[in-house]
């Protein structure tokens, strides 16, 4: 695709998910000679119309495939920053499109196959973290039994925090692996 440092650039024809088309930003980073964020920032912030000054992490945190959005003009600035043709900068424009309009319309995501990150201010909850442990155990040894629990209550109160809580502390004891978006016994 488009004439970098490197060679040529990622098949964009290939990118079906935002997280495939942030990996492609990231290869073509690379091989665009990996420039620091900073420097990246700099030559970004002059293609904006109008230019404009943009804080390095800003830059870093659209290389993050963990977001679900990315900011076009930012995207296509970014990649004129990285050399690629104005030719090029077109396909890295549609592309940008298409994986957004997919993921509005329910297509193909990216499924990080991993749990979200435990809060390391998590506390209490203890009695709550018991009843959801023994209602696993007492169903993880049977075999092909699926254990669902469901976690009830007001907005804001911490449901999440402690599903992922209880999923680490699940993980942590060696008896259980991800898969997928699942957590399952092993062994």
């Amino acid at each position: 695709m488009g004439a970098v440092e490197g060679g040529p650039g990622p098949d964009l024809s290939r990118v079906v998910d935002l997280p495939e088309f942030i990996g492609a930003l990231v290869q073509l980073r690379a091989q665009a000679g990996s420039p620091s964020y900073r420097t990246l920032a700099k030559k970004t912030g002059l293609l904006l119309r109008p230019p404009r000054e943009i804080p390095f992490r800003t830059v870093s945190d659209m290389f993050d495939n963990r977001r679900r959005r990315l900011d076009l003009d930012l995207t296509v600035a970014i990649v004129r920053a990285l050399g690629v043709d104005e030719q090029e900068v077109d396909a890295w424009r549609q592309t940008c499109i298409r994986v957004h309009a997919s993921a509005k319309s329910g297509g193909p995501v990216g499924v990080f196959r991993q749990l979200p990150a435990d809060s390391a201010g998590f506390i209490g909850r203890e009695s709550e973290l018991a009843r959801f442990r023994e209602a696993v155990e007492m169903q993880g040894g049977a075999g092909k039994t699926v254990t669902v629990a469901v976690i009830g209550g007001m907005a804001g109160v911490g449901k999440t925090q402690l599903a992922v809580h209880a999923a680490h502390a699940f993980i942590r004891s060696g008896r259980y692996r991800v898969w997928g978006s699942e957590i399952r016994i092993w062994g």
